[in-house]
């Protein structure tokens, strides 16, 4: 599933095909407001988007993994954390601050990061496991998030 969202303009764009899954979607422009609720094949996904308030909250539980994406662009903060396998990532943005933390618990493993990027880009590659975790982070602008999943190398989010 890809997802592109531009709060300026606020539009949102979804592509997602998926064989026996159930897609709910439900917009109200004039408030601003979409909710999705997407089943993949017994995966559950609940996406809630708020322009307004400029607020997203993504949970993803695919196969017992758990993904919380939480956007706010006004306040310019971002709180991600995924699951694989027993695995913890916590990932907190503020390009306003142009501050990143990561910590990452990969089987076990404690990985700290904290970063002030000079260049506005802010790339981290991570490999544990079988999996690839990529995030790239743009404080001028946008922000870019990709994280693969460690199974079946599908990206889970982009």
């Amino acid at each position: 599933m890809f997802l592109i969202s531009n709060h300026v303009g606020s539009k949102m764009l979804l592509n997602s095909n998926h064989v026996g899954s159930t897609i709910l979607l439900i917009s109200n422009p004039v408030g601003k407001t979409m909710f999705l609720i997407l089943n993949p094949v017994g995966k559950t996904m609940f996406l809630m988007l708020n322009p307004v308030g400029s607020t997203i909250l993504l949970i993803s539980n695919p196969v017992g993994k758990t993904m919380f994406l939480i956007l706010n662009p006004v306040g310019k903060t971002m709180f991600l954390m995924l699951n694989p396998v027993g695995s913890t990532i916590l990932l907190i943005l503020n390009p306003v601050g142009k501050t990143m933390f990561l910590i990452l618990n990969p089987v076990g493993n404690t990985i700290l990061l904290i970063s002030i990027p000079i260049d506005s880009t802010l790339p981290l590659v991570s490999n544990h496991v079988g999996s690839t975790i990529l995030v790239v982070s743009n404080p001028v602008g946008s922000t870019v998030l990709f994280i693969s999943n460690p199974v079946s190398s599908t990206p889970l989010f982009n």
